[in-house]
Order: structure tokens, then C-alpha cells, then sequence
């Protein structure tokens, strides 16, 4: 029974810092909000980029593969906006074989020359790897190292509420904690060559061996004003 009720005041402990975390943020952006009121309305500047793809092999086994990715941002003054969406649909022999969507966003405004605070949440939907669903969301802090046209590297670290349900087993649908950190690098060594590395480590605030580390980089090549090849 200590037990449970450590474990009790361990969560009540995360979810109250959660709360008054999220507070602070939403207090600061509207001082920072009145303070901007009397100052002409800026337009935010976007950048978008979408990318699509579809694969068909055919042999002892037929495979489709389609997979779509939409990635934006959007910047005026000290507010950022990132927005992503990613799926992917595969079928094996007329089969369905992989089903998953992922949708994120990220707001983040500057405080200092190079802090930042940040506000992030994301819906997670994978078919076939037991979860029906994973929803996700919190508030953070991050550093810009270098933010210049030709080179970029920011990090930032979040405390992210997790809820996930399973589609698979008996298992009921679980909520936690988790400490988000997060790597973004970006490099422009041409004009037209673009390389970028993102790097995602999360881990539970109440079982350490529930982790996740993912990597992502691509090299992308301007073809023209709307074209772009790219690797990932």
C-alpha cells in the first residue's frame, strides 16, 4: 500500500509541475501578446514543402507503397510556428500490410537573443504496432546555437504527457509523464544542396527502461523554385 500511494504522490508530484509549467507559458505569451496590441499587425512569412512518393514491385510478391510527408513554417518576430504530417500505406499480395499517420505541431517564441520557450503536441496512429492511438502534448524550453541562413542547430528539451490506446491484447489505455529532448540541425554548404539531421530521445518520468530514440536525416537537391530531390 506505501508503494502505490509513492507512486500516487510521484504522479500528482509530475502532473502538478505539468499544470503549473503549462500556466506560466500561457501567462507569458499573453503579457508578451498586450504588449504587441498597439504595434502594426505583421504577416507571417511560410515556408512549405510536400513530398510524395509511391513504389510498386511485382514478382513472387506484390508490393504498393505510398507515403506522403508535408512539412511548414511559420515565422514572425520572436513567434515560430512548425507544422508536420507524415503517412504511409503499404499492401502485400492485394493485403494491407502498413497503415500509419503521424501529425505534429510546435509553437515556439523567443524570450532572449537565443531562449525560447515552446508549446507542442502530437496525434500518432499506427495500425499494426499495437497502438490504436497516441496522443501527446506539453511545454518546454530551448536554446538556439546558431541560427543563420547557411547553417542552423538549435535544442530543446519538453515535459510531454502521454496518452496512449492499444488496439491489440487486453491492455488498458495508459497516461504518463515523459522528458523530451530534442537535437534539429540544418546545413546549406550550395545553394541548391540542402542536408538536415533531427534527432528525438524520450523517456517515462516513471519507468526508465520506457524509452524511444529516433533519428531522422535526408539530403535534399533544388531542382528549380517548386522541385526538389531528395534522400531521407
Amino acid at each position: 500500500i506505501s508503494q502505490t500511494r509513492r507512486n500516487h504522490c510521484g504522479f500528482q508530484m509530475y502532473n502538478s509541475v505539468f499544470k503549473t509549467i503549462a500556466a506560466i507559458l500561457t501567462l507569458f505569451s499573453l503579457v508578451c501578446s498586450a504588449q504587441e496590441e498597439e504595434k502594426p499587425e505583421p504577416k507571417v512569412k511560410w515556408n512549405n514543402k510536400l513530398e510524395l512518393s509511391f513504389i510498386q514491385t511485382s514478382g513472387n510478391v506484390d508490393n504498393s507503397t505510398f507515403a506522403g510527408k508535408y512539412a511548414g513554417k511559420g515565422e514572425v518576430h520572436a513567434n515560430r510556428i512548425f507544422l508536420h504530417a507524415d503517412v504511409m500505406y503499404q499492401d502485400k499480395n492485394g493485403d494491407e500490410s502498413a497503415n500509419k499517420s503521424n501529425v505534429k505541431g510546435r509553437y515556439e517564441r523567443k524570450f532572449a537573443d537565443r531562449l525560447f520557450l515552446l508549446f507542442e503536441s502530437r496525434y500518432q496512429r499506427d495500425k499494426f504496432s499495437g497502438y490504436e492511438y497516441r496522443l501527446s502534448s506539453g511545454p518546454g524550453i530551448g536554446y538556439d546555437f546558431y541560427d543563420r541562413e547557411k547553417f542552423k542547430l538549435k535544442s530543446y528539451g519538453s515535459m510531454i504527457y502521454h496518452y496512449d490506446k492499444f488496439s491489440r491484447g487486453n491492455l488498458d489505455a495508459a497516461s504518463y509523464l515523459a522528458m523530451q529532448f530534442n537535437v534539429d540541425a540544418m546545413s546549406k554548404p550550395q545553394e541548391n544542396l540542402k542536408l538536415q539531421n533531427d534527432f528525438n530521445y524520450v523517456v517515462s518520468t516513471k519507468e526508465a527502461e520506457k524509452y524511444q530514440i529516433a533519428n531522422e536525416s535526408s539530403v535534399g537537391v533544388k531542382v528549380n523554385s517548386l522541385i526538389s530531390l531528395g534522400v531521407s
